[in-house]
């Protein structure tokens, strides 16, 4: 640990016992994250992750310390490594992104009763982004861009992310794998809803039927109040505008790809042949109309009271 983050460490989050004497601090840290270990390589699969301690560090993360003297690149490198505070729903941030960091055990905790570890909770929503929720040091911004009016600079007041696509030469990079779209929206949220939104317009909502929504949906207008609908979408599809910033709601005439299990609801696809071409099955799907049905001369039959081997031997067609 460096000498900078000790220093820091004890102004900041040190508390003392009865004789004033220095403990293990239980306070809060923030640190803009610097990089975070995916593995034993960089992204380049070539250069060797200097961070990398093995399979117990993977999902950790560097940090600046923020609101101290700390810079980026220069200060920053001798803090010790965060690690995730919980692995049932992960999503490591990426560099620009601000989190909490807490004390907790260590794994060496065993050998020395005070040894502790840091972890970071999940990225602040610093934009209300499912696609990110950076804040770069102006620093960094400033001596990697060419224009004064960066395009961070203007997000701060506007609320929107950088270009959609590849970034240019005015553009601050996150991160070498991480490709900027600022077309990427937010979930409408319908009162009731629980969602899960990934970084690139994938996501579950788990829904429901809700008449005094049914203008602002494509499920609620047929149903009562309360049924359960769950969308599963891989891509967001076209939308009026391109601004992140205003939510969206699923279409699954315009989405990428999707999954609905309804409950009654009705899903209208207005052009299956056109939207849905299958070409994915390395099939065509031209067809206008069905021209063959199989018609069931009996209902399925399933009861409690006739014996799995009897059913059997009732014809259903």
């Amino acid at each position: 640990m460096s000498q900078q983050f000790n220093q820091t460490y004890t102004q900041q989050l040190a508390s003392t016992d009865n004789k004033g004497k220095a403990t293990v601090p239980g306070s809060i840290l923030l640190g803009r994250v610097i990089h975070v270990v995916r593995g034993s390589y960089l992204s380049d699969g070539v250069t060797p992750d200097q961070y990398y301690e093995g399979f117990t560090s993977i999902g950790a993360v560097v940090y600046q310390l923020i609101n101290t003297n700390q810079d980026r690149t220069a200060q920053s490198s001798g803090n010790p490594i965060a690690r995730p505070l919980t692995n049932c729903l992960i999503q490591y941030p990426i560099p620009g992104e601000i989190v909490y960091l807490v004390a907790g055990p260590s794994r060496k905790q065993n050998d020395a009763r005070n040894s502790k570890d840091y972890y970071y909770l999940p990225a602040f929503s610093v934009w209300n982004s499912p696609h990110h929720n950076a804040m770069p040091d102006l620093g960094d911004v400033a001596a990697t861009t060419n224009t004064a009016d960066s395009s961070y600079q203007q997000s701060s007041t506007s609320g929107h992310t950088n270009n959609v696509g590849a970034p240019t030469k005015d553009q601050y990079v996150l991160d070498p794998s991480f490709i900027e779209k600022s077309n990427i929206k937010k979930l409408y949220q319908f009162t009731g809803d629980l969602t899960l939104e990934g970084r690139w317009g994938n996501s579950i909502r788990f829904g429901s039927s809700l008449k005094a929504d049914s203008k602002l949906n494509y499920w609620s207008d047929s149903n009562a109040d309360g049924d359960p609908i769950t969308i599963i979408r891989n891509g967001q599809g076209a939308t009026s505008n391109q601004q992140g910033y205003v939510q969206t709601v699923e279409n699954v005439n315009t989405d990428a790809s999707s999954i609905y299990l309804t409950a009654g609801q009705n899903i209208v696809v207005d052009d299956i042949i056109n939207s849905f071409p299958l070409n994915s099955f390395g099939i065509s799907n031209n067809k206008t109309s069905i021209t063959t049905a199989v018609i069931l001369t009996q209902p399925p039959t399933s009861n409690d009271y006739l014996s799995p081997a009897l059913a059997d031997k009732i014809s259903h067609v």
